[in-house]
């Protein structure tokens, strides 16, 4: 996995194409698709090590999940204050935002990506009668400037998940 990559536009730092190293790790094709490559199997491994403290060790599980931790900022609302202009929206048009128009309290971690070409999450969700993990990635334009299908597939799982658990 080469995790040097950033992804462009990067509007905080006013950088709307790679440069210096960032360029010279792309080659000279500055359309070189150099990104991280990870199955939604393994991220959802990965959370799941993360969420049951097995990975590196469960101090350092503990903190990693504590940096995952959505809850608070889906509750309070704040995440609908965050310029999109200056700082990523781990919340908005990603699997949490559904999880903000629901009174059933919800433990919330994710780790969400967005390029003009892509969108990525994987997600650890628990109300207490339900447990799993979700992890979606998608490669098209269409997918990744859609802000509704993330939530939608949001609702539509957790809305099976708890259906199926409430049958037994």
């Amino acid at each position: 996995m080469n995790i040097s990559n950033k992804t462009f536009p990067i509007p905080s730092e006013m950088m709307d194409l790679p440069k210096g190293r960032d360029l010279q790790l792309r080659g000279s094709n500055i359309k070189n698709q150099a990104r991280n490559k990870i199955s939604t199997q393994q991220a959802a491994r990965l959370m799941y090590e993360i969420a049951n403290k097995r990975a590196l060790s469960p101090e350092s599980s503990q903190k990693m999940m504590a940096w995952l931790d959505r809850t608070e900022i889906i509750k309070s609302g704040s995440w609908k204050n965050i310029d999109p202009n200056f700082y990523f929206n781990p919340i908005k048009g990603f699997l949490g935002e559904y999880f903000a128009t629901i009174s059933q309290p919800v433990y919330f971690a994710s780790k969400a990506g967005w390029t003009s070409k892509t969108r990525q999450e994987v997600a650890y969700i628990n109300d207490g009668k339900n447990i799993y993990i979700l992890a979606i990635f998608v490669e098209s334009p269409d997918y990744a400037q859609n802000w509704k299908i993330f939530p939608e597939i949001s609702k539509l799982i957790y809305q099976k998940m708890r259906d199926r658990n409430n049958k037994y």
